[in-house]
């Protein structure tokens, strides 16, 4: 039987949400899904500069309609708000609220935690083979999208 790679990879994202997911409603009264701390994450450690929806889009490789609807949920939420730029009308950045700061700090200790135990009995070498050959995936489907 053949094994496709992309089947697999779909499978393990999945069941990662799912996992992510319920270990935080454990762990947490609030209803943040996955991506919402994800997001958050990346705001945090960006917040030395401006970041924009298409650093969001790029950053999860998700589309510009989708990065605008997950945004504006998370705006509902009152985990980000949006500024206009002062250089471009057109361009709204996007910032953490407190919030989503208190929120992302309990959140860190519970997907650390997680993350340790998702790669539990993996040796250093075959965690970055898997990551070097993660990326090398993602390179060519990045070629292939762009072609």
């Amino acid at each position: 039987m053949e094994v496709f790679i992309g089947r697999e990879i779909k499978k393990t994202h999945n069941l990662l949400h799912r996992l992510f997911d319920a270990k935080m409603k454990v762990d947490s009264e609030e209803d943040l899904t996955f991506m919402d701390r994800q997001i958050c994450r990346y705001l945090f450690e960006n917040s030395n500069r401006f970041v924009y929806q298409r650093d969001i889009e790029k950053k999860f490789s998700i589309r510009r309609s989708s990065a605008s609807t997950q945004l504006g949920k998370m705006q509902s939420k009152g985990l980000i708000e949006r500024y206009g730029d002062n250089n471009d009308k057109r361009l709204k950045r996007i910032v953490l609220t407190d919030k989503a700061k208190e929120s992302l700090t309990s959140s860190l200790k519970v997907l650390q935690k997680t993350e340790a135990q998702v790669v539990e009995g993996l040796s250093e070498e075959e965690k970055d083979c898997f990551l070097k050959t993660l990326d090398k995936i993602q390179q060519n489907i990045l070629g292939l999208l762009e072609s």
